[in-house]
């Protein structure tokens, strides 16, 4: 039976540390091991199919614990996040000398959306992040990818929530969507993201005290005087509140180590032929219609690309043909001249390679 109330320094020092992380499962760092304890251990043990133990803890009893080693604790992390749990990394923040307990702290949340490990991630494909922000008339989505520092956000007049949100999921595919309270109580609302398969969708708690004042808290990350040259004005207050909220999270989950987003795009319909969900899989874009695989698509039969960061940007420009004559022609002349100069581009392809 485990008990109510621990006494041991350090098992103390875990409660105070998980009780600030409740939705978290903890690994909690000792020595060459992250260990878990008591509800988290038994869903560790469950999910990463590793040995459950009851460790004599003196006074506090039999504890429930596993543990895994740090040196390979990415493997671990990507499980337990594709099975749609988020967990905080505590780390030691001082030596052992011998005289009382070493001091902890987590330093990082990894959810789905915030995996940075690239060998967890689907190397030519972004991992969205994204969370929504509405009203009766207005509907802002703000998205971002940790892993490149790529942050945008769109807004829609609200006519059909389904067919936007549709249209959305299917083009970024997100990993994860964080919500405030009161959306994430809104059935119909999660009826629609939930038929998106490989979404996890959390509450943010913390999501309002972001999005209360999200202009001055938007323009101090991104050391502006004004959001204007990114789109932006008091009018798109959905927009903005969603933009604040997700980069919150982002800082909240990161430990505020999210210097490397420097700009929010604001898309328009001017730019880009707007491809909705139909559009996207009857064209077989990225996967074929019967089997739902990415072999036989349009992207397996056209992508020759050798990086990672060029397999994304391909993929982004497959998903927004350009409408812009300028800006058509420029990418075409870009393309032809490394297709008549084949030296040059062999040359190339080899130094991406």
């Amino acid at each position: 039976m485990e008990p109510d109330v621990f006494t041991t320094p350090m098992m103390l020092q875990y409660m105070d540390i998980k009780k600030q992380y409740p939705d978290c499962l903890l690994f909690f760092r000792l020595g060459d091991f992250y260990e878990l304890f008591m509800e988290d251990a038994k869903i560790g043990a469950q999910v990463l199919d590793i040995t459950l133990t009851a460790r004599d803890r003196g006074k506090d009893g039999k504890i429930p614990m596993c543990g895994v080693p740090f040196h390979a604790v990415d493997s671990y992390l990507n499980k337990l996040v594709k099975a749609g749990y988020k967990v905080a990394i505590c780390e030691q923040l001082t030596l052992p000398d011998g005289h009382g307990i070493v001091e902890r702290d987590v330093v990082r949340i990894v959810t789905p959306g915030t995996v940075i490990d690239e060998n967890s991630l689907e190397k030519k494909e972004n991992n969205y992040i994204m969370t929504l922000s509405m009203d009766e008339e207005t509907l802002a989505i703000a998205v971002a990818d940790i892993s490149t520092g790529y942050f945008e956000v769109n807004e829609y007049e609200l006519g059909n929530l389904e067919q936007i949100l549709a249209n959305e999921l299917t083009r970024l595919n997100p990993s994860e969507c964080v919500l405030p309270l009161v959306l994430y109580n809104h059935s119909e609302l999660l009826k629609i993201l939930k038929s998106s398969r490989n979404l996890n969708i959390f509450p943010f708690l913390d999501w309002e005290s972001y999005a209360a004042h999200p202009q001055e808290f938007l323009q101090k990350h991104f050391k502006v005087k004004s959001l204007h040259g990114f789109g932006l004005s008091k009018s798109n207050v959905h927009s903005l509140r969603a933009s604040a909220a997700l980069l919150g999270y982002l800082k909240f989950t990161q430990k505020d180590k999210v210097d490397h987003i420097k700009k929010i795009s604001h898309q328009t319909n001017k730019e880009f032929v707007e491809l909705d969900r139909s559009t996207i899989l009857n064209l077989e874009l990225f996967t074929t219609i019967r089997e739902g695989e990415h072999l036989g698509s349009l992207i397996h039969t056209l992508d020759k690309t050798l990086t990672a960061m060029g397999g994304r940007l391909f993929r982004q420009w497959l998903l927004k043909p350009l409408l812009n004559k300028d800006k058509i022609e420029a990418r075409y002349e870009s393309v032809n001249e490394f297709l008549v100069k084949r030296a040059v581009r062999e040359q190339l392809r080899n130094k991406l390679e």
